[in-house]
């Protein structure tokens, strides 16, 4: 079960500088004197300050923006592009479905006086597995989703057959994509 989420400022009230946090995500003790998350399938992160959040993906894709002027970022690791048969607008994101969690990340980035137009978006993941339409349906979803709100693509690692681990980093934003071993079949 989800925490409920928190009550956010409203855009017009001051925003403080103050470490905003709210995740599913599993914390992680560190060596590196900063607090981490780790994202398993179906999680996700929202927040400001000094976290590391980390996750590995295959044909998952995850969502991550970010705001520069208002040093505030969320991030996700979906399953499946949009819940089967769901009607708009009911219940919480579960984190499992790319529709509903950007939705979500939408509306925390909006409650924090973000504009869309001033996000900074990647994709990754999507990789193809032995069920090679998962990962594709996955990336055109976050794709589209992306360009439907007006929002900056300014980073993409999609596709392939590779396994890639990110660490999004919540003090400058910055996003790291590493690949691992070769999903599915070696094509012999």
């Amino acid at each position: 079960m989800l925490p409920t989420q928190p009550q956010s400022p409203r855009p017009s009230q001051q925003i403080s500088p103050v470490a905003v946090f709210n995740t599913n995500g599993m914390l992680e003790p560190s060596s590196l004197s900063r607090p981490g998350v780790f994202l398993r399938p179906g999680d996700w992160f929202f927040g400001r300050g000094d976290h590391r959040v980390t996750t590995l993906l295959g044909s998952c894709v995850s969502t991550v923006m970010w705001s520069p002027r208002l040093q505030l970022g969320a991030i996700s690791h979906c399953l499946l592009p949009a819940r089967p048969n769901n009607p708009a607008g009911t219940g919480h994101s579960e984190g499992h479905y790319i529709d509903e969690t950007f939705d979500w990340m939408v509306r925390c980035m909006s409650e924090h006086g973000c504009r869309m137009t001033e996000l900074d978006v990647a994709l990754a993941g999507g990789a193809s597995t032995n069920d090679i339409t998962i990962g594709s349906a996955n990336v055109a979803m976050a794709v589209r989703l992306v360009q439907d709100a007006g929002m900056r693509l300014v980073q993409q690692d999609t596709g392939g057959r590779v396994v890639r681990r990110l660490t999004f980093n919540l003090t400058d934003g910055c996003l790291s994509i590493s690949h691992g071993g070769r999903l599915g079949h070696n094509g012999t």
